[in-house]
């Protein structure tokens, strides 16, 4: 099966969580080029909603996010979907 950085051919629905605005919509854009749906999250209260929402394949998941961090983030959502994470 092919991967391609941790996701493989049947991975099509990713959510990006990252408080830099810039670089979460520029992932998100490089991502639908390559034909994945896409979903955005700016902070983790809306990471963990949309996890919930759209049950994504994976997610993309900065680490280093104000507030509630992204370790923490990455618990809840792998708790509420069937998410793998990818984390950078």
């Amino acid at each position: 099966m092919k991967t391609w950085g941790g996701f493989n051919a049947n991975m099509r629905e990713v959510l990006i969580v990252d408080d830099e605005r810039d670089a979460a919509d520029t992932l998100a854009a490089l991502l639908r080029l390559h034909g994945f749906v896409v979903h955005v999250a700016y902070d983790s209260n809306e990471a963990i909603a949309r996890a919930i929402a759209c049950n994504p394949d994976a997610f993309i998941l900065d680490l280093e996010m104000a507030g509630q961090d992204g370790f923490n983030s990455r618990s809840d959502c792998e708790r509420t979907s069937k998410t793998n994470a990818i984390s950078r």
